[in-house]
């Protein structure tokens, strides 16, 4: 089983981390906040307290925009995994971590990252073993020290760059 993060995994299919987009989107003016300050105020709020309500609200629709975004990092990153047969599980007791583990076996999924590395780089493995033994690696190993190949899978196999489907 290997542990894998939410920013891992955005880092591996280069797109910004969910942290890195949190600061984009602070840097935008809200137009939701003056909308949610004149509500407040028509409700008979003071202006403090309209304007902590505000930020409240404000606060709320970036983690909902946040959580959308990480979302679709998990989604695009089960995706390619998928292309070597590898499964992407949420950790129930540790939000944004998750297992990546074989569907199959790791020797399956250490085989297709193979042919991964033979399509993507310079290198040409004959085989399984002779990629197992270039580290040398278990099959295991040799699929997590391999994972920033699956941000190129899009390129190998041409289908749209992670980044335009987790970005849309």
């Amino acid at each position: 089983m290997i542990k894998i993060t939410t920013t891992k995994m955005a880092k591996i299919l280069r797109v910004p981390t969910p942290d890195e987009m949190d600061e984009r989107f602070s840097e935008f003016e809200n137009t939701n906040y003056g909308d949610a300050y004149h509500a407040a105020l028509e409700e008979g709020f003071s202006v403090e307290e309209a304007e902590e309500k505000a930020l409240l609200f404000e606060q709320k629709e970036r983690d909902r925009e946040i959580e959308k975004y990480s979302s679709r990092i998990v989604e695009v990153f089960e995706t390619e995994a998928l292309q070597l047969d590898l499964e992407v599980t949420p950790l129930k007791t540790r939000p944004g971590e998750f297992r990546l583990s074989p569907r199959t076996s790791w020797l399956v999924s250490a085989s297709k990252m193979r042919v991964a590395v033979n399509g993507i780089t310079g290198f040409w493995f004959q085989n399984t073993r002779e990629f197992l033994d270039s580290g040398p690696y278990t099959a295991c190993s040799a699929v997590q020290n391999h994972l920033g190949y699956i941000g190129e899978l899009w390129d190998l196999y041409g289908y749209s760059s992670p980044r335009n489907r987790v970005m849309a």
